[in-house]
């Protein structure tokens, strides 16, 4: 399937995760920021990941990484794909 849109507003922050970590675009300012992974308390069950904005942290999980990788991706398919219907057209 092919999916053309995701509900809601895009993130101001572009996540992308690499050998190295998380890495962070501020949208805004352009400015890419390694993400700091974020201590686990006793009722934590996920990995989290925090950057410091001017005045307070902004964490990150992996449903977050997720969808900035789908929005990514379909951002980079071609006019031609996003015209197709999905179980209609032949691919």
């Amino acid at each position: 399937m092919i999916f053309t849109g995701i509900q809601g507003a895009t993130s101001r922050y572009d996540l992308e995760m690499t050998d190295k970590g998380l890495m962070v675009t501020d949208t805004k300012t352009g400015k890419r920021i390694p993400a700091v992974p974020a201590r686990k308390n006793k009722n934590s069950k996920e990995d989290r990941w925090f950057i410091w904005n001017e005045k307070k942290r902004i964490y990150f999980d992996p449903k977050a990484i997720r969808t900035s990788t789908k929005r990514r991706t379909m951002i980079q398919l071609p006019i031609e794909e996003l015209h197709k219907r999905n179980n209609v057209e032949d691919l």
